[in-house]
């Protein structure tokens, strides 16, 4: 355990080194990455047992190098909760390069926590693979605004005309959390094509769809001048 933190120690090791390294240990002990992976803190590590920041960042540089399968995510989806940006957004590079398995990405929206099912959801952005929509879609059934609203995201960025019709409905949704999550979304798009709906929204009744509403106009806007 102490080589392994000294491996993931950026103080130690360039990068370079590290993963040179990392490759030569996994050939002769090819559980290497699910040791690795178990080294991620959890809330419930002791402090005095936590690897700091950089050290959590390296671990998933040389993850992302040494293990390129799936079988490490179990173990670090929690990382894409993490409060330490750097290490949530390292997380779900990771995670999205690998979510080609879909029942993996299926058994993790399975989990109580939403904020991890939402950061799923949005770990998957970037992957652009098509096997992808089929996991948007089914979070658009998801109890949470948030996940639903990613969700959402997700299929605009892979096929935007079939995100309207979605966008509008939660637009006019009767709840009012549903309305401040399309409003974020609409917003996110930088996508003009929403401005009347989001215009719609600022006279809303409730204080909070109208405040989002307001940020999305100014988001438009500035995607407006930018073009």
């Amino acid at each position: 355990m102490a080589a392994l933190n000294e491996l993931c120690n950026p103080d130690l090791y360039p990068l370079e080194a590290a993963v040179t390294q990392a490759k030569e240990l996994m050939i002769l002990n090819p559980r290497l990455d699910l040791e690795l992976a178990a080294m991620a803190p959890r809330k419930t590590t002791e402090a005095a047992d936590r690897l700091a920041g950089p050290s959590v960042e390296r671990l998933l540089d040389l993850l992302d190098t040494i293990s390129p399968g799936v079988r490490t995510l179990n173990s670090l989806v929690h990382l894409l909760d993490d409060p330490d940006l750097r290490i949530r957004s390292k997380a779900a590079i990771l995670i999205g390069r690998r979510v080609g398995n879909l029942h993996w990405a299926e058994r993790v929206l399975e989990d109580q926590n939403p904020r991890v099912r939402a950061n799923v959801i949005e770990a998957l952005w970037e992957s652009a693979l098509p096997q992808c929509r089929e996991v948007f879609f089914r979070a658009l059934n998801d109890s949470d605004n948030r996940v639903v609203g990613n969700a959402i995201y997700g299929i605009y960025r892979l096929s935007p005309e079939e995100s309207v019709p979605l966008l509008i409905g939660l637009a006019a949704h009767p709840e009012p959390a549903r309305r401040v999550t399309a409003a974020w979304v609409m917003g996110k798009t930088g996508d003009l094509q929403f401005r009347p709906h989001v215009q719609k929204m600022v006279q809303d009744k409730e204080k909070q769809v109208r405040s989002l509403a307001l940020k999305a106009m100014f988001k438009l806007k500035a995607a407006q001048n930018a073009a």
